[in-house]
């Protein structure tokens, strides 16, 4: 549950991971005693232990969805981090770490605007309203770059990622991250890929209402950004940067 931090009891279209109808079968059975244990354990390590009845919005994705949805106000623990995702995408060993996590930034802000282009994060019945293909992901990220090039860098967090997004070609730098970066996000559960020609990737349940978590715990100026314009969101994001860039993504969370 920690690794994955979902768990369906029931039908869905979404394929089973290893050992999750147990789990899910041990968390529906759960005495009260035994439930508020797991909700103060699951907390310790940063997350709220919440039920989705019924899938919401999409009936076959299962009858009873247990998630673990990362909390703002709890601490996480020093091995919670990002470390394996930002290790994924690395172009080479040598990378330093304020490269790999503008280029992850960047990117995540693209995808947002793509998830969530025409509704608010807090629209849950439809978190899987929107689909998008490598390619759609590859523009938006060039598009923005080619706008960030225009854009007079004039600020110390602007010049950052310039430095950074700017050096190369992005015609053929942004393919290769935006791979990476959607490996990631799959790995971690919060995309599906749906097979094809060419894999469509999704927004799944959990990563929806962790979106929807920003909306309730009031980060209004993270969430609105990304839908109209990406690449000032990244910019805004990354605000705290210092000149080494180890405070972007504050915790690796």
């Amino acid at each position: 549950m920690l690794r994955h931090r979902q768990a369906r009891l029931g039908s869905g279209s979404r394929k089973a991971l290893r050992g999750e109808s147990g789990v899910a079968r041990l968390l529906s059975n759960a005495s009260k005693y035994h439930w508020d244990e797991l909700v103060e354990i699951f907390e310790s390590f940063g997350f709220s232990l919440e039920i989705a009845e019924g899938g919401l919005g999409r009936p076959e994705f299962g009858d009873r969805t247990f998630l673990l949805i990362r909390d703002p106000h709890l601490a996480s623990p020093a091995f919670g981090g990002s470390s394996p995702v930002l290790d994924l995408m690395k172009r080479r060993k040598s990378e330093l770490p304020r490269v790999t996590r503008i280029w992850w930034l960047f990117i995540w802000a693209h995808h947002m605007a793509l998830l969530y282009e025409g509704r608010a994060l807090s629209e849950i019945s439809r978190f899987i309203g929107a689909d998008f293909n490598v390619d759609h992901l590859s523009k938006s990220v060039i598009d923005g770059i080619e706008k960030l090039s225009r854009t007079e860098i004039d600020e110390e967090r602007r010049q950052l990622f310039a430095d950074v997004l700017l050096d190369g070609d992005p015609h053929t730098e942004v393919p290769v991250r935006v791979k990476s970066f959607l490996e990631g996000m799959v790995s971690a559960g919060l995309l599906e890929a749906i097979d094809g020609v060419q894999p469509i990737y999704r927004q799944t349940l959990l990563s929806a209402k962790e979106a929807e978590r920003c909306v309730t715990t009031g980060f209004h100026e993270l969430i609105t950004l990304p839908i109209q314009n990406p690449s000032e969101a990244a910019l805004q994001i990354g605000a705290p940067l210092d000149d080494t860039g180890d405070s972007i993504a504050a915790n690796d969370e």
